[in-house]
């Protein structure tokens, strides 16, 4: 969902000068902040914020011709907040979205890279970095839905995709 179609039920909300201004529109209610309502505005706040971020680095990037991969390191994630950055990413405009800068404590797995997917469709690119180990890992990927691979052991996919014997070992660099 794009931000100006995004009506809040119990906000009103209008971006000013680059600052948004959230108020109570529950006249009936007298304006109370309810659990529900607290619950809208946080989530509210959090649309707001990942959207003007990621847009603003978007839209850097695709003035100087240059594709934006949103990384989502999603070993640290849990499936909800994963949907919910690949939104942020795929409403911002970003091209990719991809699991991890490799330096976290996990890489890409076939599950991850399958929520991206059908997150995402087919409207940006996916791509799995990090946990690929050899051609098996690759091709699990690609099924997932990857269309990119970020692997350090590039020469060993293509050693192993030729049906050579790998002359090297992942973990060896």
């Amino acid at each position: 969902m794009k931000m100006k179609d995004f009506k809040p039920e119990h906000f009103a909300w209008r971006v000013e000068g680059g600052v948004a201004i959230v108020s109570l529109s529950r006249p009936e209610r007298k304006n109370p902040i309810t659990f529900e309502s607290y619950a809208e505005l946080r989530d509210t706040f959090r649309k707001l914020v990942d959207a003007d971020d990621i847009k603003a680095v978007v839209d850097a990037a695709h003035e100087n011709h240059i594709l934006c991969k949103v990384i989502i390191e999603t070993a640290l994630l849990t499936d909800d907040e994963k949907v919910r950055a690949c939104l942020a990413a795929k409403n911002a405009g970003a091209d990719f979205v991809k699991t991890s800068t490799g330096f976290s404590k996990g890489g890409a797995t076939a599950n991850d890279v399958a929520l991206m997917r059908r997150t995402v469709g087919s409207a940006l690119g996916v791509k799995a970095s990090g946990g690929v180990k050899g051609i098996d890992d690759a091709r699990a990927m690609f099924e997932a839905g990857a269309t990119r691979i970020g692997a350090s052991v590039g020469v060993k996919i293509a050693q192993e995709a030729s049906g050579m014997k790998p002359t090297i070992t992942a973990g060896t660099y």
